[in-house]
């Protein structure tokens, strides 16, 4: 990075390159600390588009430093009310963000600059969930799943997301198959053993006691040895 960015330098007789490199890093990493959005945003932007840089151009770049603020413009804000617990109003759906205009633009942008990023794409989910729009969540996964068929973390998601939905079967088959890809991953085979509990719930509850009892050895086979936390 450094001879690169040096070279680079020299090319254009500026023998300060690599310093405003880090220089304008840098005053977009102090702005982030006091909390100025727009301005954070327009000190990255500069810093994208800075000649002295060895990424200037680069669409990699340009996904990350955008993905990386959608993440700090999507961050939740902390309900501040002390006896918020005892308050008799209900819990409100949408989740506060931090700035859920930025966050939105920032994901797309990085969208823009890389297509094909898996890891964008599930954070821009995630991101849709907490604003509860669940057309795009949808919209989105399904996209997500054709693109990446044999991913675990995106199979964890449908999962998830189908758990929600209370599409219990769905998320069993997607849940299965992340297992699958890779059994000693506790949060998903945690995660299996709870659809499956829950499905087997669902068909005791309609009086298919086969059906029920039929999951329940699949839960016992995927747990922890020794646990008692299934009982």
């Amino acid at each position: 990075l450094v001879r690169s960015a040096k070279a680079k330098g020299k090319g254009k007789g500026n023998g300060n390159a690599l310093e405003q490199f880090w220089a304008s890093r840098s005053v977009a990493l102090y702005l982030e600390l006091q909390g100025y959005d727009e301005q954070i945003l327009e000190q990255w932007e500069h810093f994208l588009e800075l000649e002295s840089s060895p990424f200037a151009g680069l669409p990699k770049m340009r996904a990350l430093v955008y993905g990386r603020l959608g993440d700090l413009f999507s961050e939740e804000i902390p309900n501040d009310n002390p006896f918020s617990f005892f308050s008799s109003r209900r819990r409100r759906k949408t989740i506060e963000l931090r700035n859920t205009e930025l966050a939105r633009h920032c994901y797309e942008k990085s969208l823009e600059a890389e297509p094909g990023s898996r890891d964008t794409q599930l954070a821009l989910i995630c991101f849709y969930e907490k604003i509860n729009d669940n057309a795009s969540v949808n919209r989105h996964l399904d996209q997500v799943i054709k693109q990446f068929p044999g991913e675990k973390d995106v199979l964890f998601k449908a999962g998830v997301r189908c758990m929600n939905r209370k599409a219990r079967v769905k998320a069993m088959n997607y849940l299965d198959q992340a297992l699958a890809l890779d059994p000693t991953d506790r949060t998903v085979r945690e995660m299996f053993c709870l659809a499956c509990i829950q499905a087997a719930h669902n068909y005791a509850f309609k009086g298919n006691v086969d059906k029920s009892r039929a999951l329940l050895p699949r839960v016992i086979a995927v747990s922890d040895a020794n646990s008692d936390h299934f009982n």
